[in-house]
Parts: C-alpha cells; sequence; structure tokens
C-alpha cells in the first residue's frame, strides 16, 4: 500500500510539472504616427518668383489709373505679386519694349490692351509661354490661343445703341447732333458706327455730322467741338466715345456762352472730372465702361491660370449709363486712386 501511495503521489507531481501555464498577454508598444500635413502651394509659390505685368499706355491719365486700381487691388485681394509695366504717354514703340520685357525680366501672366498695333507683341509674349489677358477691347474668336488666352472688355456696340436710344427719345429726334471719338481703334470706331446706324433708325432723316476726332490734345479736342458748335449753334445733341469728351464738350459749351443742359451730351468714363461735368449739368449722361471691373477681372483670370483651371476666352462686361443721382458709387473710385497715388 505504501508503495501504491509513493507511485501515486510521484505521478501527481510529474503531472503537476508538465502542466504548461496559461500564456500571459503580451504588452504591445507603438508610437503614436501622427497624419503628414501638406499644404497647398500659394499664389505666390505658384508664379515662382515671376509677377503678374499690366502693359498700358498713358498710366499717368486718370481714366488708366482706375484700369491700374482694379489690377493692383485684385493683387492684393488674391495675394500675387504685380508689377506695372505701362508708359506715361502715347507710343506704340515704347509699348512695345515694355511687352519685350514681360519676357526678359520674366511673367507669370500678363494683363495687356491689345490694341491692334500690338498683336505680334502679344504674339511672341505667348509664345515665350506667357499667358495673357486683354482688357478694354474685345478680341475675334480665331485670336484664342494666338494673342491671348482671354479677354474682359464691354460691348461697345451695345451701349452705343442704348446711348441712341436715349438721346432719341429724350431730344424727339430733333437734331442736329455730333459725334466725337479719340480717333480709328478696335473699340471707338464700332462705337460710333453702332450710334450713328442706330440713330438713323430711330429718327430716319435726323440730321447728324460725321464722326470728328479729338485725339490726345485737350485743346485741340475742344477747338474742334467749338467749331462745330461755331457751324452749328443750333446742335441738340453730342456723343463722345472717348474718355476726355466730358471735358471737352463741356468747355467748349460753356466757352460758347450756353448753359448746363442746353445741349445734351453723353460720353465716356467714370473720372472724378467728367463725374464733376456731370454732377454740374453740362453732361447728360456718363457710359460707365467698366474700367476698374475690367482689370481685376483679367487678374482673377490669370490666377485660374495659375492653378491649371479652365477659363472662357469672351468676357463681355457691363457698361451702365450713369446719371447725376448715381455719382456717389462713382467717385469712391477716384478716392481710392488719390490714396494709392498720392
Amino acid at each position: 500500500m505504501k508503495k501504491t501511495r509513493l507511485f501515486l503521489m510521484v505521478v501527481l507531481v510529474l503531472a503537476a510539472c508538465s502542466t504548461k501555464p496559461e500564456p500571459q498577454p503580451t504588452a504591445v508598444i507603438t508610437e503614436e504616427v501622427l497624419p503628414t500635413e501638406t499644404s497647398e502651394p500659394t499664389n505666390r509659390d505658384l508664379q515662382g518668383g515671376n509677377p503678374f505685368r499690366m502693359v498700358v499706355p498713358n498710366n499717368q491719365h486718370p481714366i488708366v489709373r482706375i484700369m491700374m486700381l482694379g489690377f493692383f487691388e485684385a493683387c492684393e485681394d488674391y495675394d500675387v505679386d504685380c508689377v506695372m509695366a505701362g508708359i506715361d504717354y502715347v507710343d506704340i514703340s515704347a509699348l512695345i519694349a515694355r511687352g519685350e520685357e514681360c519676357i526678359s525680366l520674366g511673367s507669370s501672366g500678363v494683363v495687356y490692351y491689345p490694341d491692334g498695333f500690338l498683336y505680334e507683341n502679344m504674339r511672341d509674349i505667348m509664345g515665350s509661354g506667357i499667358p495673357i489677358v486683354g482688357f478694354h477691347i474685345a478680341l475675334d474668336d480665331e485670336l484664342e490661343g494666338d494673342i491671348a488666352n482671354s479677354w474682359v472688355a464691354p460691348n461697345s456696340v451695345d451701349y452705343s445703341e442704348r446711348v441712341a436710344d436715349m438721346m432719341a427719345e429724350k431730344l424727339e429726334c430733333k437734331g442736329p447732333i455730333a459725334t466725337t471719338f479719340f480717333g480709328p481703334n478696335d473699340i471707338e470706331t464700332p462705337a460710333v458706327n453702332a450710334f450713328t446706324a442706330r440713330m438713323e433708325e430711330l429718327c430716319p432723316g435726323i440730321e447728324g455730322f460725321p464722326p470728328e476726332e479729338e485725339g490726345g490734345e485737350p485743346a485741340a479736342a475742344i477747338a474742334k467741338a467749338a467749331a462745330i458748335l461755331t457751324a452749328h449753334p443750333d446742335i441738340t445733341g453730342a456723343y463722345s466715345t472717348t474718355g476726355a469728351g466730358s471735358t471737352t464738350w463741356a468747355t467748349a459749351l460753356r466757352d460758347a456762352g450756353k448753359e448746363p443742359g442746353d445741349v445734351m451730351v453723353v460720353s465716356m468714363d467714370y473720372s472724378e472730372q467728367n463725374l464733376d461735368w456731370l454732377s454740374q449739368g453740362w453732361v447728360y449722361a456718363i457710359v460707365g465702361q467698366p474700367l476698374y471691373e475690367e482689370t481685376y477681372r483679367a487678374v482673377e483670370l490669370l490666377v485660374d491660370l495659375l492653378h491649371g483651371e479652365e477659363i472662357q476666352f469672351a468676357n463681355w462686361y457691363p457698361a451702365p449709363i450713369i446719371l447725376a443721382e448715381d455719382v456717389d458709387k462713382y467717385y469712391a473710385y477716384g478716392e481710392r486712386v488719390r490714396q494709392r497715388w498720392k
């Protein structure tokens, strides 16, 4: 019996020794992996150190200053680097030289005043891989990708027809009516032609004079308007398609002894001086070509191109007809111009 009990004890001890312990959970130590932060490139990053440049003549002119204001304020709002590449006067060869500098100095985009004399220069810029957005002058569809990627401009035919509608109603189709313009160009030539055709349609037989060129010299422009007044003292209306037209006609009328409102004058652009003539009654209405808006939009389109987005080639912008009661809104542009270029 003792042997049997001893044997059983040995078996139990061996069995206990051979039993595998329950596995214990192993602590796993892991490092927290934070997501990698990736930031989108800024507009300035996409420019690669090359600014947008604005090519425009006569950049001391108050009308051009409003265009420049739109350009620079858009550049600030979209945080892009921008430089003026304009000239202080009107000279095609000097302007072409500024266009060539857009290539030699480096540009990520160009806002360009696309007069027909400048097409070859624009082609050179485009050929170098620099995008262009034209402003103020509409371009034919076949020029897309040739001299510009896009353009922003008012429709000079549309606003001239609306001016004719307004003058025909106000004057009850009584003439004679004079028309003046800066000179033949891609925006004013269609404007005067559209006005003349619409007046003839609305008022058959109304007396109208062939368009007279005002040119860029104020004294000479005023002398031309004065000559028209001398030859036709019964004139009832005058339509000028250039930004200096308000001064041209208001001064000539005042010097001729006329009173504000004696002649219905409609001209262009909301410079402060033009708004003054409007407020005083020497000018009946001003066509609000979108001077500020078109260059602001041109910068937006160049920013879209920086991001590889598709843009529309043709961008018509409205040109409201401004009356005396509307002037406060437009005086604000002049104030911002003064603050920027003190």
